[in-house]
């Protein structure tokens, strides 16, 4: 805990006598590249049977519940697909039929299958209630949101858009979070609870390591708020207002955290 908290960056907002005025987010620099602490690893599925193995030794009661959701799966793809089926499928949407779309999606596009795996690594190595690889895959509720958001989001960009607002309102439903389809996140996503988390379709996260932890704890409400009007963006986005806050590489937001205009990191601290 006190390494994790020894690396959060600190983040500052200057005192504007006008509350609603703010300067564009700074450039954000790392001191770390995220390279050297994350690799392709092909045998994350494999320590993730092991895993599966091991849990159900320790509870054999488990043993279809692992075997129909780990065990009988030999990649990572139709493990995702089958658990997410089962969660958001309705009677007039049957998990088969999400099945097959879902397994679709995600071996059709690896670097959704790439970021799935970024994210259970910054679940595991960030969060200390997570024991596992294999917990955060079947129990973390914020981590699933992430993986269905990442399907609907490619849906969203081949304009199957009706598709893709199904699947987000179910994700809604189901997760008690809402994320734009349209709203595109990073690697190395951690939202912890996640209740009642709210992003829109403008909101951007950087290629890579855009880790957000603790959004909400104990059903407290975070609000990512930006009344900045300003033409300029370090990431060349499109002008005009922005309502929601540029988050950059590798920043942990803590719980009762609060974003209310263009805010940048602190270098000197």
């Amino acid at each position: 805990t006190s390494q994790v908290l020894e690396n959060t960056p600190i983040l500052t907002r200057p005192d504007y006598p006008d509350p609603f005025s703010s300067t564009p987010i700074s450039h954000i620099h790392t001191q770390t590249n995220p390279l050297h602490i994350i690799k392709q690893h092909d045998d994350l599925w494999l320590r993730m049977k092991d895993e599966a193995i091991s849990d159900v030794t320790n509870e054999p009661i488990l043993k279809n519940y692992y075997f129909s959701l780990i065990l009988s799966h030999n990649v990572i793809e139709t493990a995702l697909a089958a658990h997410l089926s089962i969660k958001l499928g309705t009677l007039s949407l049957s998990s088969d039929t999400l099945y097959d779309l879902f397994v679709s999606v995600l071996k059709d596009d690896q670097d959704i299958v790439a970021a799935v795996k970024h994210d259970l690594w910054a679940v595991k190595e960030r969060d200390p209630a997570c024991v596992s690889y294999v917990q955060c895959f079947l129990n973390f509720k914020g981590f699933l949101a992430v993986q269905a958001h990442r399907i609907a989001h490619k849906l969203w960009s081949q304009d199957r858009k009706i598709l893709a607002v199904i699947i987000q309102n179910r994700v809604s439903e189901v997760f008690a979070l809402d994320i734009h389809p349209g709203a595109r996140i990073g690697y190395g996503i951690l939202f912890d609870h996640a209740t009642g988390l709210v992003i829109g379709e403008t909101a951007f996260g950087f290629p890579l390591f855009q880790t957000i932890f603790s959004f909400l704890f104990m059903l407290l409400v975070i609000k990512m708020l930006n009344r900045s009007r300003t033409n300029r963006s370090p990431l060349n986005l499109p002008p005009g207002p922005r309502k929601l806050p540029l988050i950059g590489n590798i920043i942990d937001v803590h719980f009762r955290i609060i974003l209310w205009g263009t805010w940048q990191r602190n270098m000197d601290r």
